[in-house]
């Protein structure tokens, strides 16, 4: 918050001036929140008995941000088993379902949502800034949106590489009968 606009906007709140600066509430309300910070926050809240909070940290750092992290795993665990040398029997047996389970979790998990969350929050908030409340977007948001992007190419590569060993497995198949 910027204390010097909130004066300009609100002249009426300098005389509270000498306890707002007391109370260091220019520092209290400029705060920064992070992915982590937001968990810990929730679970924290969750613990104190907060059953809103439990459904929230589900769904953040649960679907948000676990999920992601399982998809990338499950990624890279069928791309890995397509490389195997046995991968013919390798891709039937651990690419193909973990494939089909990471097209799953990504229909699910939210870390796209989260950060679309977040844009659409600041762009809803840019007309308070003229009232000294300043919401903005960091670099983070703007590397949660790469991750995203990152994620989605690396399934698609994954999915077409899979495709491809898979008929390629195919066809010695053929040629061998």
């Amino acid at each position: 918050m910027d204390m010097r606009l909130l004066y300009e906007v609100r002249p009426d709140l300098q005389t509270m001036a000498p306890v707002f600066e007391g109370a260091h509430l220019g520092d209290l309300l400029r705060k920064s929140v992070g992915v982590w910070e937001c968990a810990v926050s929730l679970a924290s809240w969750v613990l104190d008995g907060e059953v809103n909070a439990l459904i929230a940290f589900v769904l953040y750092a649960g679907f948000a941000m676990l999920l992601p992290v399982v998809d990338m795993a499950l990624i890279l665990t069928a791309t890995l088993a397509d490389l195997r040398p046995d991968a013919a029997s390798s891709a039937k047996r651990w690419s193909s379902p973990a494939l089909a389970l990471s097209r799953k979790l990504r229909k699910v998990s939210m870390l796209d949502v989260s950060v679309m969350g977040s844009f659409v929050v600041v762009v809803s908030l840019a007309s308070m800034r003229e009232k000294g409340v300043i919401v903005d977007v960091r670099s983070g948001a703007l590397a949660l949106l790469v991750a995203e992007a990152c994620r989605y190419a690396a399934s698609g590569i994954a999915q077409r590489a899979h495709a491809c060993h898979s008929e390629a497995a195919e066809r010695s198949d053929e040629a061998v009968v």
